[in-house]
């Protein structure tokens, strides 16, 4: 009974039941076309911090080696002959560009690309010193050949070393990377320092998976931020400490997504209109004597109406013949509208199960019990 109450009341409101349906298969296939849009930003962002983690884990390799190797080899003399064996040392090395030479004050007085200074250039207070004493500049310019070159600078003692400026042009500014940050062996874990960023800064959160720091593999990781609508993707550049992390807020996405998104908007409303047809067809067949005809094949839904049968030498009653009807909700279904649809569905058996169930039980509750002479007869119409 339980189940056909459910049919029932789902049938009488189902224009309501297939446009609640539509709606909802309309949202499930943008909420999913929204998260295939952000998993295909989030594959390009992890594509460009590959690239980029790598770039960087050579410099700051190179960065390492150099320095250590002027610690123990070199003096902090200005002289031609000192600078020249600095010179021949940049020859084997990728991604440094000039070393430069500074006084106590922290003054640069000669490098190795422009000789000695006529006058000592100030170096402005550095971005970052980590927990080693290097001085990190990420932003500092440098005049070459009537233009301004934006160079990172890394300095250590008394020695402060170039980074080639398309590396730092084409790895940070000019690609997908939005901040780095250190987060170093010295320091406690996750009290990260913003070294650069492209953007402003009241925005940027620190990385969050600060255990892969000195991880020998670049670990990558994303969530969403949904209080500010942003798309967070993060990894670590193996072995140095350093986080890159790309921020891209939703407004962006979907505004080079537009086309994507015009055209998911639409397979909404086609899939929500078209669940709403189907559903409501469906419905609408319930509906039909043929899909229910199996369902009232049960005692409780037949109507048993009971003719007697009179012996005519005695006068007695001597049984009855049943007459079968069935019960669709308030409506009373004759034979002729259901024997045709029975026979065809061959439910011939479970019609007469449901008869005989209900007349033997109505009867037996109707008559009394006493012994009869003769046997009450039961005939099934």
């Amino acid at each position: 009974m339980t189940s056909d109450i459910v049919v029932s009341r789902l049938v009488q409101h189902y224009r309501s039941l297939c446009f609640f349906a539509s709606i909802l298969v309309g949202l499930l296939v943008l909420w999913v076309g929204w998260m295939a849009i952000l998993a295909s930003e989030r594959a390009h962002l992890v594509s460009v911090q590959g690239r980029a983690g790598l770039q960087l884990a050579l410099v700051a390799e190179e960065t390492r080696q150099i320095h250590a190797h002027l610690k123990q080899n070199f003096g902090d003399e200005c002289s031609e002959e000192n600078l020249n064996r600095l010179r021949g040392l940049l020859l084997n090395y990728r991604y440094i560009r000039s070393v430069g030479i500074l006084d106590p004050q922290g003054q640069m007085l000669c490098s190795t690309s422009h000789g000695r200074l006529a006058t000592p250039l100030p170096l402005p207070a550095p971005d970052l010193i980590d927990a080693e004493q290097t001085h990190l500049w990420m932003n500092f310019p440098i005049k070459a050949e009537n233009q301004v070159l934006v160079v990172s600078l890394s300095g250590m003692g008394p020695f402060v070393i170039m980074v080639d400026s398309h590396v730092t042009a084409d790895t940070l500014r000019n690609s997908d990377v939005d901040a780095l940050w250190l987060n170093h062996r010295a320091e406690r874990q996750g009290e990260s320092q913003l070294i650069w960023t492209g953007i402003g800064k009241p925005t940027l959160q620190p990385p969050i998976n600060t255990q892969f720091r000195y991880s020998s593999e670049q670990h990558h990781w994303s969530h969403q931020d949904w209080r500010r609508g942003k798309l967070i993707v993060g990894s670590n550049i193996p072995n140095t400490g350093l986080f890159i992390q790309s921020y891209r807020d939703w407004r962006s996405i979907v505004e080079k997504n537009g086309y994507m998104l015009l055209g998911l908007g639409l397979l909404a409303v086609l899939s929500g209109i078209a669940t709403g047809l189907l559903l409501a067809q469906r419905l609408r067949r319930m509906t039909t004597l043929e899909y229910r005809i199996d369902r009232l094949c049960r005692p409780e839904h037949i109507v048993c109406m009971y003719q007697p049968i009179v012996d005519l030498t005695t006068g007695c009653v001597a049984g009855c013949e049943v007459l079968m009807r069935l019960r669709d909700g308030d409506e009373i279904i004759f034979p002729d509208r259901v024997i045709p649809l029975i026979m065809e569905k061959k439910l011939g058996w479970a019609l007469d199960r449901a008869v005989s169930e209900r007349a033997l039980r109505e009867l037996s509750a109707a008559l009394p019990a006493t012994k009869a002479i003769t046997p009450f007869k039961v005939a099934l119409n």
